[in-house]
């Protein structure tokens, strides 16, 4: 084996050793009759992989080729598996004994059966030998037995919850005993100790102690025993004079410490070589030295639990990404601190970085990383005695911050928001690191609440800034928690109350200026209140949003999509001219993968022809997802739906999407009609785009007019539509019926 860099002689000599002396199995010391053998098989298809028996005994006839055969062909010469190989109570844990009497041989026999992983597979190792004899009987037996038995004490000895040094202390004693060792040693090593911890039994105290052999492992060194020690081999030195030739310095060196014989166990931990139990001078039950095996799977999982609790314990208190305690650390320390201080002002902060699943994404997580390592850096230089931060989870932080007035409030938070822009890796992009913040304020003692409530306030005032544009923050006041809690209550009822119909339809006319003759249709926007059953009428700037957030917009749209067709199939008879509805769609409804079927569906349900439904989309939904509203607009108009762009003005406003967009109708937002410093601007902007719209085809709707002035100026600029109070405001379906639409048109 090639020498490891920085390895010394005496090193690679160790290596050499236990490479050279590694042993699949040493149940094969057993053997003491020329009847005895063990084979392995596969415990599925019972194929054979390997045979060995006894030292000097001929190989039976038709063992030799035994190769891609069977057990029960080969061993046993039946057709058929017997019952021991199709019995399906093995495990790796410890053997299945039973007796057997074969009738060819006239002979006992003792089989010992287990699983075990060797050479990257799953394999059966049965273990035979011949108990013909009552000496021979009693010697196998008992032998067997009592190593059984001492491995059951190295098992209780682990579950008794004494901590891990002690029972492997324990379990020292009871191999060393059992085997008349000289010395045992168990070196064992973890991922937070590298070095390891080294036990010993001595079994000699008047002795000079054996040296071990692993002190001070390099992580190399180990990864290359590892390799070694594969598949749980064992390394046996039955006699350190077959060292004298191979390896005089290592020979010399067991010699003068007096080590005649060596056993090697290795302890896995998965895949890593994670100790070794290690036997010096053994005088008795060489035989038994196969249990050390299950023993070190014992002793392994015994490592593996440590690990994980010192993991957890670490990670209760550690933040990795950031490097300092973590949240729940922060938990017990703002406890400890508004203890010590009760008449001190805190403000309790509740912050996250805006767009960071962006920053994730594009940027890469190892720069999200650095970014949230900075700004935690920035906040523990900021702090004072007396005050505590943390991250609760991806980018949201906390911390508890003495505070004299607002104006400290805002520099503080000013003051991080400057510092954070400093990041380089974003500045080197052009990005901007924008941070949003709420704030709960201790200012006297009744404000101290729980932790967890002060918490959720100061998360409450933060979801309210997170949308808005740029970095800000907000103080938590009674309103918010107001609005979560009345929030709360309706996304708890929406689903009963869709059921009982209490989503009504009103219609708010959208009256034509320019009148063509009477074969034009009447148009209106339908749109929705909540008429809760005990009376209360609910606008929709109350819960649009807050279904917008929780999903539940699709299901609204879809019903008031319905409600509007079965209106149009009702009143079609009892109208003069024609009846045009709009109807609001949100982004994520437009987003669903069963869109346009579903509003088709409605629309074939209730006869619905060309022309009396279209959908409005927001600018926003155009620019942000162009292509799939492209395809989805041209879908609507192959099925006689009409689309209009609706609050243009207000977002993202994109010519080159009203150029290629074939959008029936532009929606001028109420916004463009707003008082304004200078008019004549305003107006000229309106009239550019009412030109534009005219050359692209489009139909055009004034939104949120309130004066005859406004009319007229539209009129002359050649709207078409106009929608607003100055007609009338949103109304019922029996009351928008009695709507008076030829005097409207003649204002």
């Amino acid at each position: 084996m090639d020498r490891l860099p920085g390895q010394t002689e005496a090193e690679k000599g160790i290596t050499d050793m236990f490479s050279k002396y590694a042993v699949d199995f040493t149940e094969e010391f057993t053997f003491e009759t020329e009847q005895d053998f063990l084979y392995i098989s596969d415990p599925n298809t019972y194929e054979l992989y390997y045979i060995s028996i006894a030292e000097g005994r001929p190989i039976p006839a038709g063992w030799q080729n035994y190769q891609g055969k069977t057990c029960y062909e080969v061993l046993q010469q039946r057709d058929s598996p017997c019952p021991f190989c199709t019995n399906r109570l093995l495990n790796a844990e410890q053997y299945y004994v039973w007796e057997h009497y074969n009738k060819i041989t006239g002979r006992n026999y003792i089989l010992k059966d287990k699983l075990l992983d060797w050479h990257g597979k799953r394999v059966r190792l049965e273990i035979v030998m011949d108990i013909t004899g009552e000496e021979r009987a009693k010697a196998v037996l008992l032998g067997s037995l009592e190593s059984q038995g001492v491995l059951m004490n190295c098992v209780e000895a682990l579950a008794a919850g004494t901590g891990t040094a002690t029972a492997l202390q324990g379990i020292l004693r009871m191999i060393g005993t059992f085997y008349h060792a000289g010395w045992a040693y168990l070196h064992y090593f973890t991922h937070q100790d590298a070095q390891g911890a080294v036990l010993h039994w001595q079994g000699d105290p008047s002795a000079a102690p054996v040296q071990p052999l692993l002190k001070d492992p390099s992580p190399r060194a180990l990864e290359q025993w590892a390799a070694i020690f594969s598949d749980n081999r064992q390394s046996v030195l039955w006699d350190t004079e077959g060292l004298r030739a191979d390896n005089p310095l290592l020979y010399a060196c067991l010699r003068r410490q007096g080590v005649r014989n060596a056993c090697f166990t290795p302890i896995f931990v998965g895949e890593r070589l994670a100790g070794l139990v290690c036997l010096y001078n053994i005088t008795a039950h060489w035989k038994e030295l196969s249990i050390l095996n299950p023993l070190a799977k014992y002793i392994s999982g015994q490592i593996g639990r440590d690990e994980v609790e010192q993991r957890n314990r670490r990670l209760m208190y550690y933040d990795e990404v950031t490097g300092y305690q973590n949240f729940e650390w922060y938990r017990r320390r703002a406890a400890e601190i508004l203890a010590a201080n009760p008449d001190t002002p805190y403000a309790l902060w509740y912050c996250d970085l805006k767009n960071f699943k962006y920053i994730n994404d594009v940027f890469g997580y190892d720069v999200g990383n650095r970014i949230l390592r900075y700004w935690a850096n920035l906040i523990a230089d900021d702090l004072d005695e007396g005050e505590a931060f943390a991250r609760i989870s991806a980018d949201n932080f906390t911390a508890l911050r003495r505070y004299r007035g607002m104006g400290q409030v805002e520099s503080m938070f000013f003051g991080l928001v400057e510092r954070l822009a400093t990041f380089q890796e974003a500045a080197d992009r052009r990005f901007r690191l924008e941070l949003a913040s709420g704030v709960y304020l201790m200012r006297q003692p009744a404000d101290r609440l729980s932790l967890d409530e002060m918490m959720n306030r100061a998360n409450m005032a933060q979801k309210s800034v997170k949308n808005k544009s740029g970095s800000r923050y907000a103080v938590y006041s009674d309103g918010m928690r107001a609005r979560v809690l009345r929030d709360m209550q309706m996304q708890g009822e929406m689903q009963e109350a869709l059921r009982r119909g209490e989503f009504i339809l009103h219609l708010q006319p959208q009256v034509a200026l320019t009148v063509e003759g009477y074969q034009a249709p009447d148009y209106a926007e339908a749109l929705v209140r909540w008429q809760k059953r005990e009376g209360a009428l609910i606008m929709p700037g109350e819960f649009i949003g807050l279904f917008e957030r929780n999903g539940m917009i699709v299901e609204l749209d879809r019903y008031v999509f319905e409600q509007a067709c079965r209106y149009l199939r009702d009143v079609r008879g009892r109208r003069s001219r024609p009846l045009c509805l709009a109807v609001n769609v949100s982004r994520i409804s437009m987003l669903q993968p069963d869109f346009i079927e579903a509003y088709c569906r409605v629309k074939d349900r209730y006869g619905i022809r060309p022309g009396e439904v279209e959908l409005e989309f927001t600018e926003n939904i155009a620019v942000e997802n162009y292509e799939q509203f492209r395809d989805i607009i041209l879908s609507l108009h192959r099925n006689g739906v009409g689309c209009a762009m609706d609050d243009f003005g207000t977002g993202q406003s994109s010519l080159n999407v009203l150029k290629n967009l074939p959008i029936s109708v532009l929606k001028l937002d109420r916004q463009f009609f707003a008082p304004a410093d200078d008019p004549a601007r305003g107006w000229a902007v309106i009239s550019c785009v009412l030109e534009l719209a005219r050359k692209l085809g489009m139909n055009t709707v004034a939104e949120g007019i309130e004066s005859t002035e406004q009319v007229r100026t539209l009129r002359g600029m050649g709207c078409k539509y106009v929608q607003g109070f100055i007609f009338s405001k949103p109304l019922p379906p029996e009351a928008f019926e009695s709507f008076d639409w030829l005097q409207a048109e003649k204002l």
